[in-house]
């Protein structure tokens, strides 16, 4: 009988174990989706500064031309720049995160899907991309630690 009853504690002791730990997994990822889309609400607003806010002050940014920039004041920098040739609105610029995964509790890689227009040469270009991102909990705060955007080439015959 007390192995039985045991059992069961034991059981139980874990359910709720699982069960908190779900719950807070679903709250960091909640809280990570909530960074994310405040951070495209953001950069919508072309304001530098507020773009800037959700890097870490070491990233590493990897834009899709191959490019590393490395560190916040170069990220500032490249940005303004990207500014100057466009401004991204709702219309010309979609984020959507597709996938957010763990890595331990304060580190999380986001997998989004990109699609935009951006004007070059006086034609409208339409593209698709992917964009990666590890993110690190500092001080309660969500940042981004290394972002990487990869376009995505039409396969053959399509």
């Amino acid at each position: 009988m007390k192995n039985i009853l045991f059992s069961f504690l034991t059981l139980c002791a874990f359910a709720l174990f699982t069960q908190t730990a779900q719950a807070q997994t679903a709250a960091d990822e909640q809280a990570v989706r909530n960074t994310l889309n405040k951070g495209i609400e953001d950069y919508y607003t072309a304001d530098v500064d507020k773009m800037v806010a959700y890097y870490a002050e070491n990233a590493t940014m990897v834009v899709y031309t191959g490019q590393k920039i490395s560190g916040k004041a170069a990220i500032r920098q490249a940005m303004t720049e990207m500014l100057k040739m466009e401004k991204p609105t709702p219309g010309s610029f979609q984020f959507t995160v597709s996938n957010v995964r763990f890595l331990d509790a304060n580190t999380a890689l986001v997998v989004a899907d990109l699609q935009g227009k951006s004007q070059v040469e006086g034609k409208t270009i339409e593209w698709t991309g992917v964009n990666t991102m590890v993110l690190f909990r500092t001080g309660g705060k969500w940042l981004i630690e290394l972002e990487s955007n990869i376009p995505v080439m039409p396969a053959p015959g399509n």
